[in-house]
C-alpha cells in the first residue's frame, strides 16, 4: 500500500507520526463501538484523537488523559479497550 497520508491532510499535532496499523485498529474499534452505542464514530473520538493515540502509543490511563480531546469521561468509557489495542500492538510489534 501507499504509505503516508492523503494529500491535503496535514499532521494535526506535535505527537510522533502515528503507526498506520495501530490507527487502522483504533478506527475499526471506533466503528464497532459506534455500531453498539448508536453514536456516529467521530462523535465518540475524533480522527485527530485517534492519530494522537496511535502516535503517542499511550500505555496507561495517565497517558490517555494527556491526549488532546481525551478527557476523564472518555478515558473511563473508552480507556480500557483502547489500552488493550495499544498494548497488544506494542507487544506484537
Amino acid at each position: 500500500g501507499k504509505s503516508g497520508r492523503p494529500t491535503g491532510q496535514p499532521r494535526r499535532g506535535p505527537w510522533p507520526e502515528p503507526d498506520g496499523d495501530l490507527q487502522a485498529a483504533l478506527r475499526a474499534w471506533r466503528v464497532e463501538t459506534a455500531r453498539h452505542t448508536g453514536v456516529p464514530p467521530h462523535v465518540g473520538l475524533h480522527d485527530a484523537t485517534l492519530e494522537a493515540l496511535a502516535g503517542l502509543r499511550s500505555r496507561t490511563m495517565e497517558d490517555l488523559l494527556s491526549v488532546p480531546g481525551f478527557g476523564p469521561v472518555k478515558a473511563q468509557r473508552y480507556g480500557p479497550p483502547i489500552l488493550d489495542i495499544l498494548t497488544e500492538r506494542a507487544e506484537s510489534a
